[in-house]
């Protein structure tokens, strides 16, 4: 209790913690210099300080995070963007559309590993009943579009986090405003 003589309360607490673990995600000079590059570093350093501190995840959706930090990431961000776009506010969309994929994609990994089953065993038996259920579900016929994806089960489908991140940044590199 007398941590709150220092801490007004648990959110200020988990802000506070959220802001030092925002430090974790900075490049400072080692970021690299091609705007597509930085930006997947950053992509990818976003993802790992998550998954490493998944807590941060829901703090950073619980509130606006605004510690000295975070506002450097968030400048070291739009910096890398600057490189695609001519304006601060288009650098910023850019940033953010990033920054979306990466919190969701981390969101549903971070959840995915919480569910699972922490013994060998009882992540087998976990395993085989989805993916019974699954074949069920693709030998009904109603889900054509996936019934090929439900027989492989449900560990059998790959990590797409760069292919999905590569879309995005193909994307953004054609159509980026002002772009260079």
């Amino acid at each position: 209790m007398s941590l709150y003589q220092h801490v007004p309360s648990k959110q200020d607490l988990l802000d506070l913690m959220f802001d030092e673990i925002a430090a974790l995600n900075l490049f400072e000079d080692a970021l690299p210099r091609r705007p597509r590059a930085a930006l997947s570093a950053l992509a990818h350093r976003t993802r790992e300080v998550g998954l490493a501190h998944p807590w941060s995840i829901d703090v950073a959706n619980s509130r606006p995070q605004l510690g000295p930090n975070t506002m450097r990431v968030l400048n070291e961000w739009t910096g890398a963007a600057m490189g695609l776009c001519s304006s601060e506010a288009a650098a910023w969309a850019i940033f953010t559309a990033v920054n979306d994929y990466v919190v969701g994609y981390t969101t549903r990994e971070a959840a995915r590993r919480r569910m699972a089953p922490k013994t060998a065993a009882e992540a087998k038996r976990w395993q085989g009943q989805i993916d019974t259920y699954l074949r069920q579900l693709a030998d009904e016929g109603h889900l054509g579009n996936i019934e090929s994806l439900l027989r492989q089960g449900y560990a059998a489908q790959d990590d797409n986090f760069v292919v999905g991140l590569d879309w995005l940044l193909d994307s953004i590199e054609r159509q980026a405003p002002g772009g260079h």
